[in-house]
């Protein structure tokens, strides 16, 4: 409970998905400032309570490695599952996700909740710019 108002946060698992899914909407981003006229700058922004997001595993050999967003993690390029990943877990998500950009994933701290397990929430932000060869070509 925060200022009489009471927080229910719920663990939602399957980490492996849901960081597919961030760098997901950094690749959608990128779509964007490539067919919008008007596009100048987008952002994207990660927020959760779930540890798994912001630290580092302990093994690299995970079928979800490619898409590691923990801090100081450096995303960039073409990122894929790994040969023995399940039908089932990439079930509609089995595109690689490719990113034109570089991006140094940063978490910080947003919020505490609560002491308890999930109780700390931390986001990551990206701005997505129109590419300065993109900028000459459009203007």
């Amino acid at each position: 409970m925060i200022d009489d108002e009471t927080y229910h946060l719920k663990s939602h698992g399957a980490q492996d998905i849901g960081k597919y899914e961030c760098l997901l909407d950094l690749q959608r981003t990128e779509k964007y400032r490539t067919i919008l006229p008007h596009f100048d700058c987008g952002f994207v922004i990660w927020l959760t309570n779930d540890p798994y997001y912001w630290t580092q595993g302990k093994r690299q050999d995970t079928m979800a490695a490619d898409f590691a967003i923990h801090s100081g993690a450096v995303k960039t390029g073409t990122m894929a599952w790994a040969a023995h990943t399940g039908l089932g877990t990439m079930r509609g998500r089995e595109d690689p996700i490719t990113l034109a950009k570089v991006y140094s994933v940063q978490w910080h701290d947003y919020s505490r909740v609560s002491d308890g397990r999930g109780g700390q929430l931390r986001y990551a932000m990206f701005a997505v710019s129109k590419a300065r060869e993109e900028e000459k070509q459009s203007g």
